[in-house]
């Protein structure tokens, strides 16, 4: 590729991740990678998945874009503003594609320490805390100094609750990104510069409830040192336009010149591909740049469709309707299904399909096969038939191309056709069949083989014992009360009466096992958030009772679990209420085990008092409690003869923030509306507003 001199001169003098000491590594890697859970590997198979549908000599003008932005500060620039750099762009123009290739280019030339691809339909990946994460482990590959930092914060009791996901970004961002790097910059002044990317920043938290993690960007990244840049795609959504309407923007409009010979470019190799004959090239690269107006995944996608054809003419390219079109995609759609789905087709393709569409993070092709429990010859031949409309990334992991596939098939206003449309309430009934199945089957005690005594920060490579747990399985645990809230629709039952008889069977037996698998995979919060929202449509009382205990004693022993799952069953278990059917069933399940048993002074049924906050060093004058109206997140407010206002998690107990200011005791506290913002009163004769999020 001609590179420009501006390209030139940018990490000319850089050092690569492989001229650092590697001291750290290997054992303090995996360390770092057990604490930060990151999803390294992730990127690096989605950056790859991204770069097979780059076309080399496309997107170069991008470039000049970037290092432009990345070339040495003038005088007069601002300070700020050169920090990030924002492409937006509306849906379907190549952003995560450009973004992929910028990060390629970025690499190449020893300026790239960090990646992160968000994806809506991931909770792994829409995760803000798991962007800081997997960003903060990579700082520790670009640079040993960083990693010893963050070792060394991981031996405080701060290091181990940053990991928290219910911890504020900022403080998260600020502990394990922002003060490394500054204390870095600090030792060194003239680090060379160094680039963190991250695509559709749109997909990672709803509408709504991403202003932390816009907050970071648009405002906390300024307090970085200047040798730290940051390039963030998007669609230009209205949240996003908000915070980062004052940074440097370069605006991808499908109408570009440069976009439209780019089109022109695929759109005339692709056709040569296929061995089309010279004028068919000529006036079908006219065509089909005209009809997919500016949107590479109209372009993309129609290529894909003429490529099942025997002979390409210019009729089968004129009958493709206009990409710029609403009704264009959608008969776009359904012939490409419709020859999926022939007369031929084996008849477990419907379930394949509609599980690769349905599931709450892509999987392998073996995984599905365990999930669904059908062949995985089986499995390999539908992914084969469907391949047009599938991405398999180099883990084997099978998602749907685009978002706009999905929710086609999931329109019943767009697709009628009862062979492939997807009921949406049906089909996540099939899949929750299918946990409940898996989770009954595969649930047992000390399934990563570990002492009871340890922590799980000091079990060495504790990586690789959760590694021990197959991946449909943690998938079950995970996402099965996804699935069940999601069965819900006008006329259908929550749970089917199948699913209510095994999650009877789940939850007189596997609860605990359960707890701990959610334990070692960080996602605890699960047993404070969405049973609540899943007790009430249980039709079992005795279950509805049994996961309610479940709820009480997770919550109260929270911080406990999280940091050594086996304690749920040495520890919490134990001090479980004996009146509860929790203790009743399962502390006799597990008598083998010789658990201790409480002599005196234990309750015998929960207590009115659900949990106790302790922090504050004075009289408590005041609280105020705030939730979500989606029940996601729950915040208690208390001020504090201390002189200090703090903000708890009402879910896990665990203090999230200290706001301190007061001069004297504070005798009242309230929430804005929102939720962002707090009122305080104090002795001092003063009121101030706090903004929870910076």
């Amino acid at each position: 590729m001609e590179i420009s001199e501006s390209q030139k001169t940018i990490g000319e003098n850089s050092p690569s991740f492989n001229s650092f000491p590697l001291r750290l590594y290997k054992d303090d890697l995996e360390t770092l990678r057990g604490w930060l859970g990151p999803l390294d590997a992730e990127m690096e198979a989605e950056r790859s998945r991204l770069l097979k549908s780059h076309l080399s000599g496309t997107r170069k003008w991008l470039l000049d874009t970037l290092f432009e932005f990345l070339a040495p500060m003038d005088s007069n620039a601002s300070k700020n503003d050169d920090k990030v750099l924002w492409l937006c762009g509306n849906a379907g123009v190549g952003k995560s594609v450009m973004t992929a290739f910028c990060a390629k280019e970025l690499e190449e030339r020893d300026l790239l320490a960090g990646m992160f691809f968000a994806k809506h339909d991931e909770p792994s990946r829409n995760s803000a805390p798991n962007l800081i994460k997997t960003l903060a482990f990579q700082l520790c590959m670009w640079n040993p100094k960083f990693g010893q930092i963050l070792l060394a914060m991981k031996q405080t009791q701060e290091g181990r609750d940053i990991v928290y996901d219910r911890t504020p970004i900022d403080k998260m961002f600020s502990v394990l990104i922002s003060d490394p790097l500054v204390q870095i910059a600090l030792e060194n002044p003239h680090q060379s510069p160094i680039v963190l990317v991250v695509d559709a920043l749109d997909e990672t938290g709803k509408l709504g409830h991403r202003s932390a993690i816009l907050q970071v960007f648009s405002v906390h990244w300024k307090k970085l040192p200047s040798y730290v840049k940051l390039l963030v795609t998007s669609r230009p959504e209205y949240d996003i336009f908000t915070y980062f309407s004052h940074l440097k923007t370069r605006e991808l409009k499908a109408t570009d010149d440069q976009n439209n010979k780019d089109a022109i470019i695929y759109a005339t190799h692709f056709l040569r591909k296929l061995k089309a004959h010279p004028t068919v090239i000529r006036k079908g690269t006219d065509l089909l740049v005209k009809k997919s107006g500016g949107l590479f995944v109209w372009l993309v996608l129609s290529c894909k469709f003429l490529e099942s054809s025997k002979i390409i003419t210019i009729e089968l390219i004129e009958s493709l309707d206009d990409g710029n079109t609403e009704n264009g995609m959608n008969i776009l759609f359904g012939s490409s299904f419709d020859r999926m789905f022939s007369s031929t087709s084996p008849p477990f393709l419907s379930a394949v399909l509609f599980a690769i569409v349905l599931v709450c993070e892509p999987l392998t092709a073996e995984d599905f096969s365990k999930l669904l429990n059908i062949k995985i010859s089986d499995v390999n031949l539908a992914v084969d038939i469907l391949k047009s409309i599938l991405n398999i990334d180099e883990h084997g992991k099978i998602r749907i191309f685009h978002k706009s596939v999905a929710d086609y098939l999931t329109d019943p206003k767009c697709c009628i056709d009862p062979r492939f449309a997807i009921n949406y309430s049906e089909q996540h009934s099939v899949i929750l069949t299918h946990c409940f199945n898996v989770l009954n089957k595969d649930l047992h005690f000390n399934i990563c083989e570990v002492g009871p005594e340890l922590l799980h920060a000091d079990i060495p490579d504790f990586g690789s014992h959760v590694s021990k747990i197959s991946k449909h399985l943690i998938y079950s645990a995970k996402f099965w009360i996804s699935h069940a809230l999601l069965c819900s629709s006008e006329g259908v039952e929550t749970i089917s009466k199948q699913n209510e008889k095994l999650l009877d069977l789940f939850s007189a037996t596997h609860l605990l096992h359960w707890v701990e698998v959610l334990s070692v995979c960080h996602s605890l919060s699960i047993t404070q958030i969405l049973l609540p929202q899943l007790v009430p449509h249980i039709s079992t009382v005795k279950t509805a009772n049994l996961l309610m205990d479940l709820k009480r004693l997770v919550g109260e022993y929270f911080k406990l679990i999280s940091h050594s799952a086996l304690l749920v069953y040495h520890s919490a278990l134990v001090l479980c209420p004996e009146d509860t059917g929790l203790f009743k069933i399962y502390y006799s399940n597990f008598n083998s085990m010789k658990l201790p048993k409480v002599i005196t002074g234990k309750d015998q049924h929960w207590s009115p008092c659900l949990a106790t906050f302790e922090g504050h060093t004075d009289q408590v004058n005041g609280v105020a409690w705030w939730a979500s109206t989606d029940g996601e997140i729950s915040l208690i407010a208390s001020a504090s003869g201390d002189n200090s206002v703090r903000l708890w998690d009402a879910f896990t107990g665990i203090e999230i923030q200290q706001f301190l200011g007061h001069t004297k005791g504070v005798n009242s506290v309230a929430f804005s509306k929102d939720g962002t913002k707090l009122v305080s009163g104090s002795y001092d004769k003063s009121i101030k507003l706090w903004d929870i999020e910076t």
